[in-house]
C-alpha cells in the first residue's frame, strides 16, 4: 500500500545516545534502513552523542561535554537532554513537516505526545517500545516497588502510553504486560518483533584468519554477545562456566561486550577458568557477523521478560545451536530449536550449554536460519511499520 502513496516525511525520535553497538539502537537503525528501502525519508531527532551511520540522516541537541554515556541504564541526566531534545525535535518537525512521527522508548512518546499538544495540525504518532519503563528501572535497582520513587513512575508510564496513536513492541511478552498492567486497549497496541539482517548475520565467513588475529584457540566456542550486567544473566553464565569446563574440557567461552568487563575479568581469574576465556571489548556492529561465525554455540541467560532479545536472532541467522534461559522472548524466538535453562540457575544453564555442544542434530543451525529468515527480516517490519500509519490515517 505504501508504493501507492506519494514517498513519506518519517520524523524518528531517539532519546539515547544513538549510535552505540547495542540491541536498542540497532533495532532504531535497522527500521529507519528498511524504511529508506520502502522509498520512503527519514530523519532522527537524537542525543548529542553517539556515532553518526553514513546514510542515515541524524540530528542531535547541542554537545553537552560531561555527558559521554553509552551504555543502557537510567540516568537523572536524561531529565534535561530530554527536555533539550523536546525543544529540537519541535523545531524540527515545524521544519520537516513529516507525516508520521515515529518515536523511540517512553521518553520519545513523551516528548512526541507533548509535541502534538503545541501543534494545530496533529501528526499521527507510533510509539516504538522495547520495554515496560518501571520493569527497566526495578532491574537496574533505581526504583523498588511500593517506594513512592515507583509509584511515581507508574503514574508517568501511565500517562505516557496513553499520548501515541498507536504502541507497537519488541516481543509479545510486553505487549501483554501492558495490556494487563495498564488496563490498555488492546486495539491500540500491536507487536513489531525484533528483526536480523541475515547478510550481516551468516555462517559462511571465512574466518580462519580472524581465529589467528583474536587468537581464539580451535575448540568449542561458546559465544554470548550483549551488555554485561547481571540483568542479561551474565552473573548465572560466569556460574556456570567452571561447571560446564568440568564436563567439556575443550570448550572455550568467548564474551562480546561491555560495560563491567574488569569485573567479569577479575571473577574469571578468581575461579581459575581465565585461560578459558576470551574477552572481547565493544565490537562495531557492521563487523560484528564475523566475530558470531567463529562460535559452535550462542548463549543467553537473560532474566527479564518484557523486551526482545536480538542476540539470539544473531545466533540463529548465523545457525548456532542456542542456550538460552527460558524467558518468554527466548521461548518465542526459538519454539522448539533452542536448548532451554531455568531462570537464575547456573546449574540448568550448564546442562542447557553442554546439550548444545554436544548436539547431534546437523540440521539444527540450517533450520534455525530458515526460521530467521522467513520470520524476522527487517524489510518485513519497515512493511508493517507503514501498514500501521496507513490504518491510523484511514481512520
Amino acid at each position: 500500500m505504501a508504493n501507492k502513496r506519494k514517498k513519506l516525511k518519517i520524523f524518528m525520535i531517539a532519546p539515547t545516545s544513538f549510535f552505540a553497538d547495542r540491541g536498542c539502537h540497532t533495532r532504531i537503525l535497522e527500521e529507519a534502513k528498511a524504511l529508506q528501502r520502502l522509498g520512503h525519508e527519514v530523519v532522527i531527532y537524537t542525543y548529542h552523542n553517539g556515532r553518526d551511520i553514513k546514510g542515515i540522516r541524524t540530528k542531535r541537541i547541542i554537545n553537552i561535554p560531561w555527558y559521554n554515556k553509552l551504555n543502557a541504564g537510567p540516568s537523572w541526566h536524561k531529565i534535561y537532554l530530554d527536555i533539550l531534545l523536546f525543544f529540537k525535535s519541535y523545531f524540527g518537525v515545524l521544519k520537516e513537516k513529516p507525516n508520521l512521527m515515529y518515536v523511540h522508548l517512553q521518553e520519545g512518546a513523551l516528548i512526541g505526545g507533548w509535541i502534538n499538544k503545541f501543534l494545530t495540525k496533529k501528526i499521527p504518532l507510533i510509539a516504538d517500545l522495547q520495554d515496560i519503563l518501571i520493569h527497566e528501572l526495578k532491574e537496574y535497582n533505581f526504583i523498588k516497588e511500593k517506594t513512592l520513587r515507583y509509584l511515581f513512575f507508574n503514574w508517568l508510564e501511565k500517562s505516557i502510553l496513553r499520548l501515541p496513536n498507536f504502541i507497537l513492541t519488541s516481543s509479545l511478552s510486553c505487549k501483554k504486560m501492558i495490556i494487563k498492567e495498564y488496563n490498555f486497549s488492546k486495539q491500540k497496541i500491536d507487536t513489531l518483533m525484533q528483526g536480523v539482517d541475515t547478510n550481516l548475520f551468516r555462517p559462511s565467513y571465512n574466518v580462519s584468519k580472524f581465529r589467528k588475529k583474536l587468537n581464539l584457540p580451535q575448540k568449542n566456542v561458546v559465544l554470548y554477545m550483549g551488555l554485561l550486567n547481571y540483568n542479561q544473566g551474565v552473573d548465572v553464565l560466569f556460574k556456570a562456566i567452571p561447571k560446564v569446563l568440568k564436563k567439556i574440557t575443550d570448550a572455550h567461552f568467548f564474551i562480546i561486550g561491555y560495560p563491567n568487563i574488569e569485573k567479569y575479568m577479575k571473577i574469571a581469574k578468581e575461579k581459575k577458568f581465565y585461560k578459558n576465556i576470551t574477552f572481547q571489548d565493544k565490537t562495531p556492529y557492521h563487523e560484528i557477523g564475523k566475530y558470531v561465525a567463529l562460535a559452535n554455540i550462542g548463549v543467553s541467560a537473560k532474566i527479564g521478560d518484557s523486551e526482545s532479545n536480538d542476540k539470539v536472532l544473531a545466533y540463529m541467522a548465523t545457525g548456532l545451536p542456542c542456550a538460552v534461559s527460558d524467558v518468554g522472548i527466548n521461548k518465542e524466538l526459538l519454539q522448539d530449536l533452542g536448548f532451554f535453562s531455568r531462570i537464575t540457575d547456573p546449574d540448568s544453564l550448564a546442562d542447557a550449554i553442554i546439550k548444545a555442544l554436544k548436539c547431534k542434530d546437523k540440521g539444527l543451525g540450517k533450520k534455525s536460519r530458515e526460521r530467521v529468515k522467513k520470520l524476522y527480516s527487517w524489510d518485513s517490519r519497515g512493511k508493517q511499520i507503514i501498514n500501521t500509519y496507513e490504518k491510523l490515517i484511514s481512520k
